[in-house]
């Protein structure tokens, strides 16, 4: 017993004196370690993905920042490129206006202590251009720099592609489209001019030879190419196989879509009636719907807007007839007013596909854009 309490004894006083150095109480937890003790150090780290999301999201918002840098706004109406040096008007003019009378008014503006305005080339317009960024514009989406706050989608540029059409930048799409010097429907004028340390561009030529303004130094076509192709362009006018070929082209076309009574079509391949005219007037796409299910033709009564793969089978792009000052491409009978009319297929929520027949592209638009779109019905009965 002795030799045991002997052997006991010192065992025990090592215990004792070696206890508070072993303890594992949650106020001595190795650091790096997570124990129950430390419920905040869980509800603080993040997932990969969730650190991941503020990064991003400062991405976005610095790309914005950094974007907007570009062109600084004077405070009067104006905004300066920092990369070319010209000075912009920041709004367009707000109404429906020609190529005339859009070049007519920036030769007119006095803005910002500035009298020297003009139209813009093409490529200066397209420059405004940046797919990073959205704004409204009257009832479209476009794509453009701020400050600059648009009206419509379409601004003139000075850039003629013939004797009597210029281009336009569609800020909705991002592309240039070719429009008679006519047409004034979702056009508007943005001004430009030089600025303080940038050169005074030069009048911008036509693609055919000419300066916007001064008709008697235009060229046509065949002076820009030359004799030889004034002769060709003579024997052409002799010669009739070609016109003959196209109003063959033209007839044989023409047999798809038979009338079928007044202001009707019938497609010979889907078996589906059409309306042959547009509405005539701009159109949302709620009233466009509305229109066709109510109308009444041929003592029918069940229209209805046709879908988007139903109305790109009347875009052909072999024949070209006038819609309100564009060129569209669309089989006979068919007569449009305008470019664009309106699809029953939506894009989104609040946003559907119109189809333009000037260029055969769809597009979607917000179901409360009404500028050039147009209602076409279509029924699927006998």
């Amino acid at each position: 017993m002795n030799v045991h309490r002997r052997l006991l004894f010192p065992w025990l006083l090592a215990t004792l004196l070696l206890a508070p150095a072993l303890g594992a109480g949650p106020e001595t937890a190795p650091v790096g370690k997570m124990t129950s003790a430390e419920p905040r150090v869980a509800s603080t780290r993040l997932e990969p993905e969730q650190a991941q999301g503020p990064k991003k999201s400062k991405k976005n918002k610095g790309k914005k920042a950094e974007l907007s840098k570009r062109f600084k706004g004077n405070g009067n109406g104006t905004a300066k490129d920092s990369q070319t040096g010209l000075l912009w008007t920041t709004n367009d003019h707000g109404a429906d206006v020609d190529w005339n009378n859009a070049a007519q008014y920036c030769a007119d503006l006095e803005l910002g202590g500035r009298a020297n305005w003009r139209l813009p080339t093409i490529e200066e317009l397209e420059e405004l251009y940046v797919q990073d960024l959205s704004s409204d514009c009257g009832g479209s989406t476009c794509h453009v720099y701020p400050p600059f706050e648009l009206s419509s989608c379409c601004p003139w540029s000075s850039t003629k592609t013939g004797s009597s059409s210029a281009f336009v930048v569609s800020f909705d799409i991002g592309e240039r489209t070719s429009n008679s010097l006519a047409f004034a429907n979702g056009t508007r004028a943005l001004c430009v001019t030089a600025g303080e340390d940038a050169p005074e561009a030069a009048p911008e030529a036509s693609l055919t030879g000419g300066v916007p303004g001064v008709a008697s130094a235009r060229l046509e076509p065949e002076q820009a190419q030359g004799p030889n192709k004034s002769k060709k362009s003579k024997r052409k006018s002799k010669g009739k196989r070609k016109k003959t070929e196209e109003e063959l082209l033209r007839e044989e076309l023409s047999k798809r879509f038979k009338r079928s009574g007044k202001g009707t079509a019938r497609d010979t391949q889907t078996g589906l009636l059409w309306t042959t005219n547009d509405r005539g007037t701009d159109v949302d796409w709620n009233n466009a719907e509305q229109y066709c299910a109510d109308l009444e033709l041929g003592r029918r009564g069940n229209w209805r807007l046709p879908t988007i793969e139903e109305l790109e089978e009347l875009y052909v792009e072999e024949l070209s007839s006038d819609c309100g000052g564009w060129t569209c491409h669309v089989y006979p009978p068919f007569e449009l007013s305008s470019c664009c009319p309106w699809s029953s297929t939506k894009s989104g929520g609040s946003s559907a596909f119109a189809l333009y027949f000037d260029i055969g592209e769809r597009n979607s638009n917000g179901l409360a854009f009404a500028n050039g779109t147009r209602v076409l019905c279509v029924t699927d009965s006998n």
